[in-house]
């Protein structure tokens, strides 16, 4: 849902800043029942107003043939087959970013789950090409379903996933709630989060559905304190989440020695000190391992 809606902006403030602006005159005025009750509806708005606005491309008559494998809730016969022998775990990383991230997370499950089956979706024509020109070590590949009723709940149903895993701000909510609803657990990693008090770019009555959508999600592996001071603000409980770092650090590979930054600053005929060493990675992520760790306790 924050892809479909926006980024807004993020912020470091403290709690008593956020409690500050959700006292009365400034809070969302739908309880939990409605909430519950229209959260389908509103969730389908938001999904449609996004497909057709900067998501319309994905509708297009270039990108519909690609898309065919997943887009509409039903898998090529060889991914839905995978799940027909055993229940696989299904990555989603949208487009080359996210799959570049993904690269190491796949990697560790690789070797933390012998033997279970990885699928991975994306939502851009560009994932897939980096998912490919990577190499990844995946069961298979295929196109994130539509976000609809019925259509995200048919993909679920196909591919019977151990365990969904979103990467970044694929927060989509017709299929976080599908997942829900049949057990399959979520987790969320590389996440960010904007305050909410500070962002202007959709109502502040989003906010209790927004909040809603989240409680689907079983584990979050947040970029930082200030993201997951924001995801507990909306009312994700503290105890789903944790402050993993940067994805994206792992995946460019281990740091360079002193050796190797000082053979580089003499041929550019640089000063070593002006090229970054190994303790300016100090904060590595530990998503891969984190995550790997979580998901191998669901494995029956």
């Amino acid at each position: 849902m924050r892809r479909i809606l926006g980024s807004g902006a993020s912020s470091d403030r403290g709690p008593g800043d956020r409690e500050e602006e959700a006292r009365p005159g400034g809070a969302p005025c739908i309880g939990p029942a409605a909430t519950r009750a229209l959260y389908p509806l509103v969730g389908s708005a938001f999904v449609l107003r996004y497909y057709l606005g900067e998501g319309r491309h994905a509708i297009s008559r270039r990108e519909f043939g690609p898309r065919r494998n997943g887009f509409w809730g039903r898998p090529a016969a060889a991914v839905r087959r995978i799940g027909s022998h055993a229940r696989p775990l299904w990555v989603h990383a949208a487009a080359a970013g996210e799959t570049m991230a993904a690269a190491p997370l796949l990697r560790r499950l690789r070797r933390s789950l012998a033997g279970r089956p990885l699928v991975l979706s994306h939502s851009e024509l560009e994932g897939e090409a980096q998912a490919r020109a990577l190499g990844l070590d995946v069961d298979g590949l295929f196109y994130f379903p539509l976000d609809l009723p019925g259509i995200a709940g048919r993909a679920l149903s196909d591919i019977d996933p151990l365990a969904v895993i979103l990467v970044e701000s694929e927060l989509w909510p017709n299929s976080l709630w599908a997942a829900r609803h049949r057990g399959i657990p979520v987790a969320l990693v590389n996440a960010e989060m904007f305050d909410w008090g500070r962002q202007t770019q959709f109502p502040r009555w989003v906010r209790p559905f927004y909040g809603h959508m989240l409680q689907a999600i079983d584990v979050v592996g947040a970029k930082s304190r200030a993201d997951a001071r924001n995801l507990e603000a909306l009312g994700l409980p503290p105890e789903r989440i944790k402050i993993t770092g940067e994805l994206k650090v792992e995946a460019l590979g281990p740091a360079a020695t002193r050796e190797e930054r000082e053979a580089l600053a003499s041929e550019l005929g640089l000063d070593g000190r002006h090229l970054c060493g190994p303790e300016s990675l100090s904060g590595r992520s530990r998503v891969p391992s984190f995550m790997a760790e979580q998901l191998v306790s669901c494995v029956p």
